[in-house]
């Protein structure tokens, strides 16, 4: 079938600014996946650190709305499992090529905003099913009587144990949730801080404003802004809400 006009990039960087996909598979079908993170609540985060997961088999094709609005960059930060292009139509074409698991970064400085798609390729897809709360996340983490696991973070004894238990790659992550203390949210900044520091990224700054965390410092170049929020994306323990206030160094200053 005819494909839609577009621009094809096949290296890391497109231009860009989710959503139910569609395929266009010209031999076998295999649905490709999707699940979106429902909206992050202050002192909320629901449990899949992914704002969106696409499954893919290998050598499949598929096209899925991009993220809403304009101004969208997208880089791919890991192994060059797919190729991806950016359609005219407010799309995403995904080409599968290896198996394995990567991840799509899509950054807005206009808002300031980014997203992380978590894309699996012949990994497959697991089934959600109920999750068993064990020994240890049981002082943060408990069953409701609607079928609901929800934990709250209140120090940093919970930070291991809840995360653990929210990234099982068969919860649902409709029905899960985590509440943050203040006392939580301390100990996850300096669970990010201390990541950042053994990443090499130190002199970046953290705050929480509600549920966005505000991210403000120098960086060197874009590679080093990126480093820094995938390091803050896979440190977080439910969904990464940014507002990116990096700065790179201005013509004539010296990077750090």
């Amino acid at each position: 079938m005819a494909r839609p006009a577009h621009r094809r990039f096949r290296s890391p960087a497109v231009s860009a600014p989710p959503f139910p996909s569609r395929r266009v598979r010209r031999r076998g079908w295999w649905p490709a996946g999707l699940w979106l993170a429902l909206s992050l609540l202050p002192l909320d985060a629901l449990a899949v650190p992914p704002h969106a997961v696409v499954v893919l088999r290998d050598g499949d094709d598929t096209i899925l709305p991009r993220p809403p609005g304009a101004e969208w960059t997208a880089t791919l930060e890991g192994p060059a499992l797919v190729d991806f292009e950016i359609l005219e139509a407010n799309e995403v074409f995904f080409q599968a090529r290896k198996t394995g698991i990567t991840h799509l970064l899509w950054q807005n400085r206009s808002l300031p905003s980014i997203q992380v798609w978590e894309i699996r390729v012949g990994t497959g897809a697991k089934e959600p099913r109920p999750i068993e709360v064990p020994a240890a996340a049981a002082a943060c983490c408990q069953k409701t009587g609607d079928g609901m696991l929800e934990c709250q973070v209140s120090g940093e004894s919970c930070l291991g144990p809840a995360a653990e238990l929210l990234t099982h790659p068969e919860l649902d992550p409709g029905k899960a949730q985590v509440r943050y203390t203040p006392a939580g949210l301390q100990a996850l900044l300096v669970r990010m801080e201390k990541a950042l520091r053994e990443a090499g990224l130190g002199g970046v700054r953290l705050a929480f404003h509600g549920a966005v965390l505000v991210v403000q410092g120098e960086v060197a170049n874009e590679d080093s802004r990126r480093r820094v929020l995938m390091v803050l994306y896979r440190n977080m323990i439910g969904k990464l809400l940014v507002e990116d206030r990096l700065r790179l160094p201005q013509s004539g200053e010296k990077a750090p």
